[in-house]
């Protein structure tokens, strides 16, 4: 065998096992990211699966207020400003999220509705963690006993749950006669609220 035979088979396996290399190389990075993809997948389904879970456990919870206590109404309502932090120059609106005891039409109504002073007032007092109990034909003329008088509201209770991601949670609680809301049934609303929180930044 010539010297130059023996160079052209050295060269031959020496590439030839670059190509198997290259191939291996191929195939273990090509399955590393499948198993990463599916992984990945899979944690996306797991978290949304969480928080549909969530979801449900708060609406719920919310249910368990509007079925075990004396209110006739239950919203659970979010505050927001575009997204941000209230601004004295933007709109602040409140959407309502869910509710138990309100027709349908009129819970539709209940998105993106500006608040006036009194409202933000109420929505304050209620985050000093004592429910805001509010008598109707106490209100002055604004645009929370409006709504109140459509719905034949003659009470209610503010509770303030938490912010969330720049949305203010908190929920209208009401009753069509005054007294129907016991303490006793505020503290079991209150064990609710606290349940809500808790899953809301669980």
């Amino acid at each position: 065998m010539t010297e130059d035979n023996q160079t052209n088979i050295i060269v031959s396996i020496i590439t030839g096992l670059f190509v198997v290399f290259a191939s291996l190389k191929t195939t273990l990075v090509g399955g590393l990211i499948k198993g990463f993809k599916k992984i990945k997948s899979k944690k996306e389904t797991s978290k949304f699966l969480t928080s549909l879970r969530k979801m449900y456990e708060i609406y719920e919870t919310v249910d368990s207020i509007g079925y075990e206590t004396g209110a006739d109404r239950v919203i659970l309502f979010s505050g927001h400003n575009c997204g941000g932090v209230p601004e004295i120059y933007k709109p602040y609106n409140v959407s309502g999220l869910y509710s138990v005891g309100v027709p349908r039409e009129i819970f539709e109504s209940y998105k993106e509705l500006d608040v006036d002073p009194f409202y933000v007032e109420t929505l304050l007092k209620a985050s000093e963690g004592k429910p805001c109990h509010i008598e109707v034909d106490k209100m002055p003329d604004c645009q929370l006993k409006t709504y109140y008088s459509l719905e034949g509201v003659v009470e209610s209770y503010i509770f303030y749950i938490d912010v969330v991601q720049n949305n203010l949670i908190y929920m209208s609680v009401a009753a069509k006669h005054k007294g129907s809301i016991t303490k006793n049934d505020q503290t079991f609303i209150l064990l609710q609220v606290n349940k809500i929180k808790n899953l809301l930044n669980g």
